[in-house]
């Protein structure tokens, strides 16, 4: 994630999930390593203060915001170490003003103007924190200029050390999630400012401050409308989960009842494979009877014909030797 500053020409990189931020000069096309601020707390993220609203008076040239964790924004700041008790017109050009240069019919009408910068010796003098991306209200004391230009310095100009790091207090929220509230100041509250004492600033900040309480009561609103939609759209999980559960336990009963099945049809098979190896064995043994039984049939048939013959035979000769018993009889009586 790189973050350039251009009014100090110092590029500042850092990464999602790791906790350095190191930062390069930029100077003629090359950029060379100044230092490196290291945390073991890795960052998620990070968000940058505008330049008009760093500290002036501490030599603050850039403010991050890391995101540590759901519950933890830490403010790290990058100060110059100067001990000077005035404006540094060599580390703060002006910056953007936060004002637009044109207006939208202007800008598509096709016109073109340099941005509105704003000296930041004001805000050395001033003090107060620019905040929702307001300048300070035109005044006779407040400088704005274009863009390309520099004020007169206030004593003479030299290279500016590189920014050091410095930590700040970590700041721990109470626990909202999707949602980030405003974080009061650890501070005790200043009395409320009298009328001869109200700046612009001081304006702008109890408008920021309205402003915060009707985004934080519309986030609130977005918040509950997100945790009816999360809990309707839970019960609709839960239900989904309940019916493919009573699916899966449907399931897992008919493949039961069709694993029954398909074993019982593979007993029934097997037994009928035995029953029809049974019948088809009695088959081969009452043919192979049957056989013998006919082979049988015919030799009692040719013995039965062998016996007929003789019979035959021997009525034959039981006919011829009555003849020849008759003749002898025959022969006896005529002997007489």
């Amino acid at each position: 994630m790189p973050f350039y500053d251009s009014g100090s020409s110092v590029l500042y990189v850092a990464g999602k999930g790791d906790g350095n931020i190191r930062y390069y000069e930029y100077t003629d096309d090359k950029l060379y390593l100044l230092s490196e601020y290291s945390s073991p707390e890795p960052q998620r993220g990070l968000g940058v203060m505008p330049k008009r609203g760093v500290d002036v008076g501490k030599c603050e040239v850039m403010r991050f915001f890391k995101v540590a964790s759901n519950t933890l924004v830490e403010p790290v700041s990058f100060r110059v170490p100067r001990k000077a008790e005035t404006f540094q017109a060599d580390i703060y050009p002006p910056a953007h003003a936060g004002r637009p240069a044109l207006s939208a019919d202007q800008y598509f009408a096709g016109q073109d103007a340099e941005p509105v910068v704003v000296d930041m010796e004001t805000l050395f003098r001033d003090g107060p924190l620019i905040v929702a991306g307001e300048a300070p209200a035109p005044a006779s004391a407040t400088k704005f200029v274009r863009c390309g230009t520099k004020p007169p310095p206030s004593e003479p100009s030299q290279n500016p050390p590189p920014p050091v790091a410095t930590q700040s207090p970590v700041r721990r929220l109470s626990p909202a999630p999707q949602v980030a509230l405003p974080v009061e100041s650890e501070t005790p509250p200043s009395p409320p400012p009298t009328a001869a004492t109200i700046t612009p600033a001081v304006v702008a900040s109890n408008e920021e401050a309205n402003r915060l309480r009707d985004e934080n009561a519309r986030l609130q609103a977005q918040l509950g409308q997100v945790q009816a939609q999360a809990g309707d759209a839970q019960q609709r999980a839960q239900r989904a989960e309940q019916a493919a559960a009573d699916s899966e336990q449907s399931l897992r009963s008919v493949r039961a009842q069709l694993d029954d099945a398909v074993q019982k049809a593979a007993k029934d098979a097997d037994a009928l494979r035995a029953q029809v190896d049974a019948a088809t064995q009695s088959v081969d043994e009452y043919k192979a009877r049957l056989v013998k039984a006919e082979d049988s049939a015919k030799e009692h048939e040719l013995n039965c014909q062998g016996l007929e013959k003789e019979l035959r035979d021997a009525i034959e000769a039981a006919n011829s030797l009555a003849l020849a018993a008759e003749k002898a009889a025959d022969s006896l009586q005529a002997a007489q």
